[in-house]
């Protein structure tokens, strides 16, 4: 279990942040208000882990700050970087059995502070009202195809093949690609990308360079702009 400490917190603030959430952006105020009163605020120092892999789920947990990343268990026992937790996402599964247990591993890169909501309690709360779980049903099916995606991208069995099929699942993710050539976001960084395909930065920086090199990626002053199709070609390639 994590080093935690209770905070006080402003329950309209709290309520406020609950409703802009896409599991609960339609629920009634009679809904609202039932989840505040579960819901307790508290901190997590940096480096400790929300929770990890077959950890009993005793919480669900809304972020309010601090940076924490999604880490996905591979069948070899490594892990790999999915993605990065945002103010307004869950973690965790609003509807558990007494036994059920976290899948992916949840790690603060930064201190913390968070809505904590005792699991059961919470699944006790949203059998009266069942409205809410086609918004939930819809979220966690698309988290699971984003997790599905990143899998995917392990498949190739060269590097340059697992960064361009990874280069392309974070765009989809972010609705990115509407054109054939588009900006890479300012936050995609080469330490990042190596943990989530599986090597170091150098090699990262090497192959962004080859692209550089072949104009799969154009520089335009601050911006790095990449060319989708030749990007998917990459995939087909062979090293």
């Amino acid at each position: 279990m994590c080093q935690k400490r209770i905070l006080p917190f402003q329950r309209e603030r709290a309520r406020a942040l609950i409703k802009e959430t896409d599991w609960f952006r339609q629920a009634r105020a009679e809904l609202l208000n039932d989840l505040i009163k579960l819901a307790e605020l508290y901190s997590v120092p940096k480096g400790e882990h929300l929770f990890r892999s077959g950890d009993l789920m005793g919480s669900v947990i809304l972020p309010f700050s601090g940076k924490v990343e999604i880490l996905v268990d591979t069948p070899t026992g490594a892990q790999v970087l999915f993605a990065y937790v945002t103010s307004r996402e869950w973690l965790g599964d609003p509807v558990v059995s007494k036994t059920a247990r976290h899948w992916l591993t949840a790690h603060c890169k930064e201190d913390f502070t968070g809505l904590f909501f005792d699991a059961n309690a919470l699944d006790e709360v949203l059998r009266s009202y069942p409205e809410v779980y086609r918004d939930i049903l819809i979220c966690e099916v698309e988290r699971k195809k984003n997790i599905f995606d990143l899998m995917c991208t392990r498949l190739p069995h060269n590097t340059e093949q697992r960064l361009a099929a990874r280069i392309l699942q974070i765009l989809a993710a972010r609705s990115k690609i509407n054109a054939n050539h588009v900006i890479l976001p300012g936050d995609i960084n080469q330490v990042e990308l190596a943990r989530s395909v599986m090597t170091c930065r150098q090699t990262v920086n090497r192959i962004l360079s080859k692209w550089i090199e072949r104009g799969i990626i154009i520089r335009s002053g601050l911006n790095s702009i990449i060319d989708i199709n030749a990007l998917k070609a990459r995939i087909e390639v062979e090293s």
